[in-house]
Protein backbone atom coordinates (compact mmCIF):
# COMPACT_ATOMS: atom_id res chain seq x y z
CA UNK A 1 0.00 0.00 0.00
CA UNK A 2 1.26 3.46 -0.97
CA UNK A 3 1.81 6.05 1.81
CA UNK A 4 -0.25 8.99 1.71
CA UNK A 5 1.02 12.07 -0.35
CA UNK A 6 3.58 14.20 1.81
CA UNK A 7 3.98 11.76 4.45
CA UNK A 8 7.75 11.57 3.54
CA UNK A 9 8.13 15.54 3.55
CA UNK A 10 5.82 15.93 7.01
CA UNK A 11 7.95 13.46 8.72
CA UNK A 12 10.90 15.49 7.43
CA UNK A 13 8.99 18.57 9.04
CA UNK A 14 8.51 17.28 12.71
CA UNK A 15 11.72 15.47 12.73
CA UNK A 16 14.85 16.80 11.40
CA UNK A 17 17.03 19.47 13.42
CA UNK A 18 17.74 22.74 12.20
CA UNK A 19 20.54 24.34 11.45
CA UNK A 20 22.50 26.11 14.26
CA UNK A 21 22.05 29.88 13.64
CA UNK A 22 23.89 32.38 13.99
CA UNK A 23 21.43 35.07 15.75
CA UNK A 24 18.82 32.64 17.95
CA UNK A 25 16.01 35.44 17.04
CA UNK A 26 16.31 33.83 13.51
CA UNK A 27 15.81 30.18 14.95
CA UNK A 28 13.20 30.95 16.92
CA UNK A 29 11.24 33.21 14.36
CA UNK A 30 11.80 30.20 11.49
CA UNK A 31 10.88 27.77 14.18
CA UNK A 32 7.64 29.42 15.08
CA UNK A 33 6.52 29.50 11.43
CA UNK A 34 6.98 25.86 10.47
CA UNK A 35 5.04 25.10 13.18
CA UNK A 36 2.31 27.44 12.05
CA UNK A 37 2.85 25.45 8.69
CA UNK A 38 2.69 21.99 10.46
CA UNK A 39 -0.41 22.79 12.24
CA UNK A 40 -2.16 24.06 9.11
CA UNK A 41 -1.50 21.07 6.79
CA UNK A 42 -2.78 18.65 9.28
CA UNK A 43 -6.08 20.52 10.09
CA UNK A 44 -6.15 20.59 5.97
CA UNK A 45 -5.60 24.01 5.37
CA UNK A 46 -3.10 23.82 2.63
CA UNK A 47 -3.46 27.10 1.12
CA UNK A 48 -3.03 29.03 4.14
CA UNK A 49 0.39 26.46 4.95
CA UNK A 50 1.44 27.85 1.33
CA UNK A 51 0.89 31.27 2.21
CA UNK A 52 2.84 30.82 5.68
CA UNK A 53 5.70 28.53 3.23
CA UNK A 54 5.69 31.57 1.02
CA UNK A 55 6.12 34.35 3.53
CA UNK A 56 9.02 32.39 5.32
CA UNK A 57 10.85 32.04 2.01
CA UNK A 58 10.45 35.85 1.04
CA UNK A 59 11.93 36.67 5.34
CA UNK A 60 14.52 34.23 4.91
CA UNK A 61 15.55 33.15 1.44
CA UNK A 62 18.47 31.68 2.40
CA UNK A 63 16.73 28.79 4.44
CA UNK A 64 15.48 25.69 3.46
CA UNK A 65 12.57 25.67 6.03
CA UNK A 66 10.19 27.91 3.41
CA UNK A 67 10.52 25.68 0.38
CA UNK A 68 10.45 22.98 1.97
CA UNK A 69 6.60 24.00 3.64
CA UNK A 70 5.74 25.14 -0.03
CA UNK A 71 6.53 22.11 -1.55
CA UNK A 72 4.54 20.02 1.04
CA UNK A 73 1.22 22.73 0.58
CA UNK A 74 1.76 22.55 -2.97
CA UNK A 75 1.63 18.59 -3.47
CA UNK A 76 -1.44 18.61 -1.31
CA UNK A 77 -2.57 21.25 -3.71
CA UNK A 78 -1.86 18.84 -6.86
CA UNK A 79 0.93 21.40 -7.79
CA UNK A 80 3.22 19.15 -8.35
CA UNK A 81 5.77 21.37 -10.32
CA UNK A 82 5.60 23.99 -7.83
CA UNK A 83 6.27 21.42 -5.76
CA UNK A 84 9.23 20.11 -7.15
CA UNK A 85 10.54 23.19 -7.83
CA UNK A 86 10.18 24.06 -4.27
CA UNK A 87 11.98 20.70 -3.13
CA UNK A 88 15.01 21.55 -5.07
CA UNK A 89 15.49 25.36 -4.09
CA UNK A 90 15.64 23.58 -0.45
CA UNK A 91 18.38 20.93 -1.65
CA UNK A 92 21.48 22.89 -1.66
CA UNK A 93 20.22 24.97 1.72
CA UNK A 94 19.69 22.05 3.77
CA UNK A 95 21.59 19.88 5.97
CA UNK A 96 22.66 16.59 5.31
CA UNK A 97 19.68 15.35 7.72
CA UNK A 98 17.29 16.79 6.01
CA UNK A 99 17.89 15.82 2.45
CA UNK A 100 16.33 12.46 2.50
CA UNK A 101 13.07 13.82 3.25
CA UNK A 102 13.60 16.62 0.26
CA UNK A 103 14.60 13.63 -1.85
CA UNK A 104 11.42 11.76 -0.94
CA UNK A 105 9.32 15.24 -1.62
CA UNK A 106 10.74 14.99 -5.19
CA UNK A 107 9.66 11.72 -5.74
CA UNK A 108 6.44 12.52 -4.43
CA UNK A 109 6.26 15.25 -7.04
CA UNK A 110 6.83 12.94 -9.38
CA UNK A 111 3.96 10.30 -8.83
CA UNK A 112 1.66 12.97 -8.10
CA UNK A 113 2.08 14.40 -11.40
CA UNK A 114 1.51 10.61 -13.44
CA UNK A 115 -1.25 10.72 -11.21
CA UNK A 116 -2.64 14.06 -12.15
CA UNK A 117 -1.74 12.99 -16.14
CA UNK A 118 -4.03 10.01 -15.48
CA UNK A 119 -6.85 12.23 -13.88
CA UNK A 120 -6.92 14.21 -16.69
CA UNK A 121 -6.93 11.22 -19.20
CA UNK A 122 -9.83 9.63 -17.28
CA UNK A 123 -12.21 13.20 -17.59
CA UNK A 124 -11.15 13.66 -21.36
CA UNK A 125 -12.66 9.61 -21.86
CA UNK A 126 -15.32 10.60 -19.58
CA UNK A 127 -16.94 13.72 -21.63
CA UNK A 128 -15.92 11.19 -24.71
CA UNK A 129 -17.94 8.36 -23.63
CA UNK A 130 -15.27 5.70 -23.22
CA UNK A 131 -16.11 4.78 -19.23
CA UNK A 132 -14.66 1.85 -19.18
CA UNK A 133 -11.62 3.09 -20.41
CA UNK A 134 -11.90 6.28 -18.17
CA UNK A 135 -12.65 4.22 -15.28
CA UNK A 136 -9.58 2.12 -15.45
CA UNK A 137 -7.25 5.64 -15.91
CA UNK A 138 -9.16 7.17 -12.98
CA UNK A 139 -8.15 3.58 -10.69
CA UNK A 140 -4.70 3.93 -11.79
CA UNK A 141 -4.43 7.67 -10.52
CA UNK A 142 -6.14 6.27 -7.54
CA UNK A 143 -3.51 3.06 -6.95
CA UNK A 144 -0.55 5.87 -7.53
CA UNK A 145 -1.69 8.31 -4.63
CA UNK A 146 -3.93 6.18 -2.41
CA UNK A 147 -3.95 9.30 -0.02
CA UNK A 148 -6.92 10.79 -2.90
CA UNK A 149 -9.52 9.02 -1.38
CA UNK A 150 -11.65 11.18 -4.14
CA UNK A 151 -10.14 9.45 -7.10
CA UNK A 152 -11.00 5.87 -5.65
CA UNK A 153 -14.48 6.92 -5.48
CA UNK A 154 -14.57 8.60 -8.86
CA UNK A 155 -12.95 5.57 -10.28
CA UNK A 156 -15.76 3.17 -8.45
CA UNK A 157 -18.62 5.47 -9.85
CA UNK A 158 -16.99 5.03 -13.81
CA UNK A 159 -16.88 1.27 -13.09
CA UNK A 160 -20.47 2.00 -12.26
CA UNK A 161 -21.32 3.93 -15.22
CA UNK A 162 -19.56 0.97 -17.48
CA UNK A 163 -21.96 -1.35 -15.97
CA UNK A 164 -18.85 -2.98 -14.50
CA UNK A 165 -20.40 -3.28 -10.51
CA UNK A 166 -17.70 -6.19 -9.74
CA UNK A 167 -14.65 -3.60 -10.60
CA UNK A 168 -16.43 -1.29 -9.04
CA UNK A 169 -16.79 -3.13 -6.02
CA UNK A 170 -13.17 -4.22 -5.79
CA UNK A 171 -12.40 0.20 -5.72
CA UNK A 172 -14.58 0.46 -2.64
CA UNK A 173 -12.91 -2.55 -0.67
CA UNK A 174 -9.59 -1.39 -1.54
CA UNK A 175 -10.57 1.67 -0.17
CA UNK A 176 -12.18 0.24 2.64
CA UNK A 177 -9.18 -1.39 3.27
CA UNK A 178 -7.20 1.64 3.19
CA UNK A 179 -9.76 3.65 5.30
CA UNK A 180 -10.55 1.59 7.84
CA UNK A 181 -12.05 4.50 10.33
CA UNK A 182 -13.85 8.26 9.47
CA UNK A 183 -15.25 9.96 7.07
CA UNK A 184 -14.29 8.07 4.55
CA UNK A 185 -14.90 4.61 5.94
CA UNK A 186 -18.22 5.57 6.70
CA UNK A 187 -18.95 6.77 3.05
CA UNK A 188 -17.27 3.48 1.48
CA UNK A 189 -19.89 1.56 4.05
CA UNK A 190 -22.84 3.25 2.50
CA UNK A 191 -21.44 2.91 -1.71
CA UNK A 192 -21.16 -0.71 -0.84
CA UNK A 193 -24.07 -1.85 0.69
CA UNK A 194 -25.83 0.16 -2.05
CA UNK A 195 -23.92 -1.33 -4.36
CA UNK A 196 -24.02 -4.68 -3.35
CA UNK A 197 -27.84 -3.86 -3.69
CA UNK A 198 -27.88 -2.95 -7.06
CA UNK A 199 -25.20 -6.17 -7.69
CA UNK A 200 -27.20 -8.89 -6.41
CA UNK A 201 -30.63 -7.26 -8.56
CA UNK A 202 -28.74 -7.08 -11.65
CA UNK A 203 -27.99 -10.90 -10.89
CA UNK A 204 -31.54 -11.58 -9.68
CA UNK A 205 -32.91 -9.93 -13.29
CA UNK A 206 -29.02 -11.73 -15.28
CA UNK A 207 -30.48 -15.27 -14.02
CA UNK A 208 -34.06 -15.02 -14.72
CA UNK A 209 -33.08 -13.00 -18.09
CA UNK A 210 -30.58 -15.86 -18.88
CA UNK A 211 -33.48 -18.62 -17.61
CA UNK A 212 -36.01 -17.04 -20.55
CA UNK A 213 -33.98 -17.00 -22.88
CA UNK A 214 -32.67 -20.36 -22.25
CA UNK A 215 -35.98 -21.49 -22.79
CA UNK A 216 -36.80 -19.62 -26.03
CA UNK A 217 -33.47 -20.61 -27.04
CA UNK A 218 -34.66 -24.41 -26.62
CA UNK A 219 -37.40 -23.80 -28.77
CA UNK A 220 -35.77 -21.82 -31.10
CA UNK A 221 -33.53 -24.97 -31.28
CA UNK A 222 -35.87 -27.41 -32.04
CA UNK A 223 -37.43 -25.55 -35.29
CA UNK A 224 -33.61 -24.94 -36.46
CA UNK A 225 -32.78 -28.10 -36.35
CA UNK A 226 -35.79 -29.20 -38.48
CA UNK A 227 -35.30 -26.51 -40.47
CA UNK A 228 -31.63 -27.41 -40.52
CA UNK A 229 -32.22 -31.22 -41.37
CA UNK A 230 -34.65 -29.98 -44.76
CA UNK A 231 -31.68 -27.86 -45.69
CA UNK A 232 -28.98 -30.70 -45.33
CA UNK A 233 -31.41 -32.90 -47.71
CA UNK A 234 -31.93 -30.01 -49.86
CA UNK A 235 -28.66 -28.58 -50.20
CA UNK A 236 -27.16 -32.90 -50.53
CA UNK A 237 -29.93 -32.47 -53.22
CA UNK A 238 -28.22 -29.44 -55.00
CA UNK A 239 -24.88 -30.27 -54.17
CA UNK A 240 -24.93 -34.03 -56.07
CA UNK A 241 -26.47 -31.89 -59.04
CA UNK A 242 -23.80 -29.30 -59.16
CA UNK A 243 -21.32 -32.15 -58.71
CA UNK A 244 -22.55 -33.59 -61.83
CA UNK A 245 -22.47 -30.29 -63.76
CA UNK A 246 -19.06 -29.34 -62.49
CA UNK A 247 -18.12 -32.50 -63.59
CA UNK A 248 -19.17 -31.73 -67.15
CA UNK A 249 -17.93 -28.40 -67.07
CA UNK A 250 -14.56 -29.37 -65.96
CA UNK A 251 -14.23 -31.67 -68.65
CA UNK A 252 -15.39 -29.22 -71.64
CA UNK A 253 -12.81 -26.77 -69.95
CA UNK A 254 -10.04 -29.09 -69.56
CA UNK A 255 -10.88 -30.14 -72.87
CA UNK A 256 -10.73 -26.97 -74.29
CA UNK A 257 -7.57 -25.84 -72.31
CA UNK A 258 -5.65 -28.69 -73.89
CA UNK A 259 -7.14 -27.74 -76.82
CA UNK A 260 -5.72 -23.46 -76.61
CA UNK A 261 -2.28 -24.80 -74.96
CA UNK A 262 -1.61 -27.78 -77.58
CA UNK A 263 -2.90 -25.19 -80.00
CA UNK A 264 -0.27 -22.36 -79.01
CA UNK A 265 2.13 -24.91 -78.40
CA UNK A 266 2.24 -26.56 -82.07
CA UNK A 267 2.03 -22.82 -83.23
CA UNK A 268 4.99 -21.75 -81.29
CA UNK A 269 6.40 -24.62 -82.75
CA UNK A 270 5.47 -23.83 -86.26
CA UNK A 271 6.57 -20.41 -85.64
CA UNK A 272 9.86 -21.59 -84.65
CA UNK A 273 10.46 -23.92 -87.54
CA UNK A 274 9.55 -21.45 -90.35
CA UNK A 275 12.17 -18.70 -88.27
CA UNK A 276 15.09 -21.89 -88.44
CA UNK A 277 13.62 -22.35 -92.41
CA UNK A 278 14.80 -19.14 -93.03
CA UNK A 279 18.11 -19.05 -90.81
CA UNK A 280 18.97 -22.70 -92.38
CA UNK A 281 18.09 -20.65 -96.31
CA UNK A 282 19.97 -17.77 -95.45
CA UNK A 283 23.31 -20.41 -94.55
CA UNK A 284 22.50 -21.94 -97.57
CA UNK A 285 22.99 -19.12 -99.82
CA UNK A 286 25.80 -17.94 -98.14
CA UNK A 287 27.43 -21.53 -98.25
CA UNK A 288 26.58 -21.37 -101.87
CA UNK A 289 28.37 -17.75 -101.89
CA UNK A 290 31.85 -19.28 -100.53
CA UNK A 291 31.72 -22.12 -102.46
CA UNK A 292 31.53 -19.65 -105.54
CA UNK A 293 34.54 -17.94 -103.85
CA UNK A 294 36.35 -21.09 -103.25
CA UNK A 295 35.93 -22.15 -106.82
CA UNK A 296 37.31 -18.48 -107.97
CA UNK A 297 39.98 -18.75 -105.58
CA UNK A 298 41.21 -22.25 -106.85
CA UNK A 299 41.26 -21.18 -110.26
CA UNK A 300 42.97 -17.92 -109.47
CA UNK A 301 45.67 -19.66 -107.66
CA UNK A 302 46.04 -22.90 -110.56
CA UNK A 303 46.26 -20.06 -112.70
CA UNK A 304 49.32 -18.50 -110.03
CA UNK A 305 50.59 -22.37 -109.74
CA UNK A 306 51.02 -22.68 -113.65
CA UNK A 307 52.69 -19.10 -113.96
CA UNK A 308 55.22 -20.73 -110.78
CA UNK A 309 55.82 -23.77 -112.75
CA UNK A 310 56.56 -21.96 -115.86
CA UNK A 311 59.13 -19.87 -114.06
CA UNK A 312 60.91 -22.89 -112.34
CA UNK A 313 61.49 -24.33 -115.86
CA UNK A 314 62.21 -21.34 -117.18
CA UNK A 315 64.80 -21.43 -114.65
CA UNK A 316 65.55 -24.75 -114.89
CA UNK A 317 66.44 -24.56 -119.11
CA UNK A 318 68.46 -21.26 -118.16
CA UNK A 319 70.84 -22.90 -115.64
CA UNK A 320 70.79 -26.22 -117.73
CA UNK A 321 72.13 -24.00 -120.78
CA UNK A 322 74.67 -22.10 -118.60
CA UNK A 323 76.19 -25.04 -117.32
CA UNK A 324 76.59 -26.95 -120.82
CA UNK A 325 78.64 -23.35 -121.59
CA UNK A 326 81.12 -23.98 -119.00
CA UNK A 327 81.95 -27.33 -119.85
CA UNK A 328 82.49 -26.04 -123.10
CA UNK A 329 84.41 -22.61 -122.01
CA UNK A 330 88.02 -23.44 -123.03
CA UNK A 331 89.90 -20.29 -120.68
CA UNK A 332 89.53 -19.70 -116.92
CA UNK A 333 88.32 -16.17 -117.60
CA UNK A 334 85.36 -17.50 -119.37
CA UNK A 335 85.03 -20.47 -117.22
CA UNK A 336 84.97 -17.94 -114.09
CA UNK A 337 82.45 -15.82 -115.83
CA UNK A 338 79.97 -19.16 -116.42
CA UNK A 339 80.60 -20.10 -113.04
CA UNK A 340 79.27 -16.89 -111.85
CA UNK A 341 76.26 -17.20 -114.46
CA UNK A 342 75.70 -20.28 -113.04
CA UNK A 343 75.73 -19.23 -109.51
CA UNK A 344 72.68 -16.61 -110.59
CA UNK A 345 70.79 -19.17 -112.36
CA UNK A 346 71.08 -21.86 -109.85
CA UNK A 347 69.73 -19.13 -107.35
CA UNK A 348 66.82 -18.06 -109.55
CA UNK A 349 65.93 -21.72 -110.12
CA UNK A 350 66.16 -22.29 -106.60
CA UNK A 351 63.67 -18.88 -106.21
CA UNK A 352 61.20 -19.94 -108.27
CA UNK A 353 60.93 -23.58 -107.43
CA UNK A 354 60.28 -22.40 -103.89
CA UNK A 355 57.51 -20.10 -105.42
CA UNK A 356 55.83 -23.10 -107.40
CA UNK A 357 55.66 -25.49 -104.20
CA UNK A 358 54.22 -22.36 -102.17
CA UNK A 359 51.80 -21.95 -105.00
CA UNK A 360 50.96 -25.54 -104.84
CA UNK A 361 50.54 -25.34 -101.50
CA UNK A 362 47.87 -22.80 -102.05
CA UNK A 363 46.27 -24.77 -104.92
CA UNK A 364 46.27 -27.92 -102.11
CA UNK A 365 44.70 -25.83 -99.38
CA UNK A 366 42.17 -23.88 -101.54
CA UNK A 367 40.88 -27.04 -102.83
CA UNK A 368 40.16 -28.55 -99.25
CA UNK A 369 38.52 -25.21 -98.43
CA UNK A 370 36.46 -25.80 -101.33
CA UNK A 371 35.76 -29.46 -100.04
CA UNK A 372 34.60 -28.36 -96.97
CA UNK A 373 32.25 -25.65 -98.04
CA UNK A 374 30.82 -28.26 -100.67
CA UNK A 375 30.20 -30.62 -97.66
CA UNK A 376 28.55 -27.88 -95.82
CA UNK A 377 26.05 -27.10 -98.36
CA UNK A 378 25.35 -30.73 -98.27
CA UNK A 379 24.57 -30.86 -94.70
CA UNK A 380 22.66 -27.36 -95.13
CA UNK A 381 20.40 -28.26 -97.85
CA UNK A 382 19.80 -31.71 -95.82
CA UNK A 383 18.68 -29.91 -93.07
CA UNK A 384 17.39 -28.05 -94.35
CA UNK A 385 14.92 -30.62 -96.55
CA UNK A 386 14.49 -31.78 -92.59
CA UNK A 387 13.00 -28.88 -91.16
CA UNK A 388 10.63 -28.69 -94.00
CA UNK A 389 9.01 -32.18 -93.53
CA UNK A 390 8.99 -31.17 -89.84
CA UNK A 391 7.00 -28.34 -90.95
CA UNK A 392 4.66 -30.22 -92.77
CA UNK A 393 4.05 -32.93 -89.47
CA UNK A 394 3.42 -29.80 -87.09
CA UNK A 395 0.51 -28.05 -89.85
CA UNK A 396 -0.85 -31.66 -89.79
CA UNK A 397 -0.86 -31.62 -86.08
CA UNK A 398 -2.68 -28.67 -86.28
CA UNK A 399 -5.29 -29.50 -88.71
CA UNK A 400 -6.02 -32.56 -86.76
CA UNK A 401 -6.54 -31.21 -83.40
CA UNK A 402 -8.85 -27.89 -84.84
CA UNK A 403 -11.08 -31.06 -86.27
CA UNK A 404 -11.29 -32.44 -82.90
CA UNK A 405 -8.89 -36.08 -83.61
Amino acid sequence: MRRLCCIVVLAALACSSPVALAEPAVQASVSTLVGKGQAELRAGRFREALRLGEGLVAKYPKRYEGYRLVGAAALRLDQPDRAERAFRQALPLAPVAARAGLQGGLREAKVLRQALRDVARAEALKESGDFPAAAGAQESAYQTVPARSKWGFSAAELFERAGRMEEAQRVLEDLRERNPTGAVAAQVRDRLASLQTRIEAARKDAADELARKEAEEQQAAEARREEEEQRKREAERRRLEEERKAEEERRRAERARYVREETERLNGLLRAQRANVDETESALRRGRETVNDAERTVREVERDADSARSRRDEARRRKDEIEGKLRDAKGEIARQVYRDELRSAESKYNEADSEYSRASRRVDEAKSYLSRARNYVDEVRNALDRLEQDIRDTQAALSRLAGGI
